[in-house]
């Protein structure tokens, strides 16, 4: 199973991700940031850029990722 770094920065207005894989690619996203829970606009930022980049994944499980943001 290749592995992906994920790294994220939720703002004040933007969440920024950026995911890199084993062969140093980079893909770069960007959602709105969610008020009042941003783990809303984490996860759904996740999952486009996920889909836009063509990594094929495990469905992400909300409540198991909302909580690790947590």
């Amino acid at each position: 199973m290749a592995s992906i770094n994920v790294g994220v920065d939720i703002g004040g207005t933007f969440t920024d991700f950026v995911f890199l894989d084993e062969q140093g690619n980079r893909s770069f996203g960007k959602t709105v940031t969610t008020y009042p829970d941003p783990s809303h606009g984490f996860i759904d930022g996740l999952e486009k850029i996920y889909k836009n980049s063509g990594i094929v994944t495990q469905p992400l499980i909300r409540s198991f990722m909302a909580q690790r943001l947590l």
